[in-house]
């Protein structure tokens, strides 16, 4: 008992008094280092016995505490415990009862102890910032960038030309589909602009339609767009690319890889978008978030806030989420924006 009231006073303390912000388990030239160093000095999070201990999972009441703290330790509505596992003693119990306001968690069990997961981070953050739907972007290959994403609106600009999807339908079942096949049209609406400093052909089938793990097709005869033109600099046309799809198909992407004159190949350019009632929405970066995945607005929107990233080929949302880990995705949030109450 008498340790673990010692841990509550050092808890609270964190909302009033600074913290050292040197660990000895916490090199300088480890990724995290800056944002402990933040953390610490924010009194957001702290360490025990002179270690941080960044490897360690992070768990829900954890990560629930280090976003109260971020914004300033604010009192509760009073009212009834709406939690069965969380006690007036718990050093998360206010920072549990203000996340429940802010609708972060809800039920009445807390889990407090159970780790904290990459989606449940990007979320917590995500309801914070108010929800925000996706902005289009002009996005660009960085140097040494091989891949560029962007979803339904974005600007992807390439050596050569830029393009934009604009919107996509997809219609009733396709004729001419393989027996036993189900196929759809897909018509994907592009504005496509030369920004290279001189003329430049163009092919309908520089845009390669792709979805499921490999599979991807090239436009039909039904398209707006000619199988073949030129546009001069700063010149721009819009139309419509057809593509047959299985008819099950919901996530897309226009994909356009960089080709030069000597032969060798560039980035690959990619415009992720899904169809839900039968017209486009933004589409997650990742084939392990899908759509329908109540995490998939947070993913992208951190993603595109620059807080989180890829993991290899996926997000891995289910991925347990390490100390390290929680206040680097915090310092991205509120530390590099300026934007933490403080405690």
């Amino acid at each position: 008992m008498k340790k673990k009231l010692l841990a509550l006073a050092l808890a609270l303390c964190l909302c009033t008094a600074p913290v050292q912000a040197a660990f000895s388990d916490v090199p300088a030239d480890q990724y995290y280092s800056e944002a402990v160093v933040w953390a610490a000095a924010q009194s957001i999070a702290g360490g025990e016995n002179g270690t941080f201990s960044p490897d360690a999972p992070c768990t829900t009441a954890q990560i629930l505490t280090f976003l109260w703290r971020a914004k300033g330790c604010p009192a509760p509505a009073a009212g009834p415990n709406p939690f069965s596992d969380a006690g007036e003693t718990d050093y998360f119990y206010e920072a549990a009862l203000w996340a429940r306001e802010q609708g972060l968690v809800s039920g009445g069990a807390l889990s407090p102890n159970a780790p904290c997961t990459r989606a449940q981070t990007v979320t917590y953050l995500w309801r914070l910032a108010g929800r925000p739907e996706p902005e289009a972007k002009v996005l660009a290959a960085g140097e040494g960038e091989t891949r560029v994403c962007g979803v339904l609106g974005d600007t992807l600009v390439n050596c050569f030309f830029s393009y934009t999807v604009r919107d996509a339908v997809l219609t009733d079942t396709a004729e001419g589909a393989p027996a036993g096949e189900r196929t759809a049209l897909l018509a994907v609406d592009v504005t496509v602009k030369n920004v290279h400093h001189r003329t430049i052909p163009m092919y309908d089938t520089d845009f390669q339609l792709q979805w499921g793990d490999q599979d991807f097709g090239y436009p039909s005869s039904a398209s707006t767009l000619p199988a073949e033109y030129e546009l001069a600099p700063g010149e721009s046309v819009s139309g419509r690319l057809v593509y047959q799809v299985p008819a099950e198909s919901r996530s897309f992407a226009l994909a356009v890889r960089e080709f030069f004159d000597d032969g060798s190949a560039g980035s690959t350019f990619s415009c992720c978008f899904a169809v839900k009632d039968g017209r486009a929405v933004p589409g997650s970066l990742f084939a392990d978030v899908p759509l329908e995945a109540d995490c998939a607005p947070a993913v992208l929107w951190a993603v595109r806030e620059g807080i989180a990233s890829g993991m290899g080929d996926g997000f891995e949302p289910a991925g347990v989420c390490t100390r390290g880990q929680i206040v680097t995705l915090l310092y991205r949030a509120y530390g590099a924006r300026e934007e933490v109450s403080g405690g």
